[in-house]
C-alpha cells in the first residue's frame, strides 16, 4: 500500500472517530436532559416551567418614581460587575421599561428579567417576567435565586403601595 493511501485511511479513521464521538456525547446529554426532565427532576422542572411561562401583572395607584426607586433598593442593584460573586444590575433602561440581569464580568445574564410599568390616569399597571435564563441537562441554573428575585419585585411593588393588586397570566 502507498504512503498517501495509508495516511487517508489513517486520517478517515480518527474523523470517523471524533464525529462518532460527537454524536455519543450529543446523545448522552439528550437522554440526560431527558431523565432529568421527567423522572430525577420532574417536580422541579415543572415548578420552574411555570414560573418562567407565566407574568406578573401588577394594578397600583403608586407612582412610576416610587416604584423604580424601591426596585432598585429592594433587589440591591449594583452598577460594577465583579470578577467573582454575582449581583443583580440594570442592564437596560427607559423610562417605562428596564431589564435587570444577576451575573458577574465573565456570565454577565445568568438570568434576565424586566418590568415594564405604563400609566393609565391613577392607576400605574406593571408587568414582570423572566426573559432568559441558563440551564444545565434541562434543569435551570440558580431557579432558587431566580424564586428570590421575583418575590423582592412582588414586595418593591407592596412598599410602593400596600393596596397594590397582583395577577399571575400565562406568558
Amino acid at each position: 500500500m502507498d504512503e498517501s493511501l495509508a495516511m487517508f485511511i489513517v486520517a478517515a479513521v480518527i474523523i470517523a472517530a471524533v464525529v462518532g464521538k460527537m454524536l455519543l456525547n450529543k446523545g448522552i446529554d439528550a437522554a440526560a436532559t431527558t431523565l432529568n426532565k421527567k423522572v430525577l427532576f420532574k417536580s422541579e422542572y415543572k415548578e420552574q416551567q411555570q414560573m418562567v411561562a407565566t407574568q406578573l401583572i401588577f394594578e397600583t395607584t403608586a407612582n412610576n418614581i416610587d416604584i423604580w426607586r424601591e426596585l432598585a433598593s429592594h433587589l440591591a442593584l449594583q452598577e460594577t460587575l465583579p470578577i467573582v460573586g454575582t449581583i443583580t444590575y440594570a442592564a437596560s433602561v427607559n423610562p417605562d421599561f428596564v431589564v435587570y440581569a444577576y451575573g458577574n464580568k465573565l456570565r454577565p445574564r445568568a438570568f434576565v428579567m424586566s418590568v415594564k410599568l405604563t400609566q393609565n390616569g391613577a392607576i400605574t399597571e406593571g408587568k414582570f417576567k423572566f426573559e432568559s435564563w441558563l440551564e444545565s441537562d434541562g434543569i435551570m441554573n440558580l431557579f432558587d435565586v431566580m424564586k428570590k428575585h421575583k418575590n423582592q419585585v412582588i414586595n418593591a411593588f407592596h412598599a410602593a403601595d400596600s393596596n397594590v393588586k397582583i395577577a399571575e397570566v400565562q406568558n
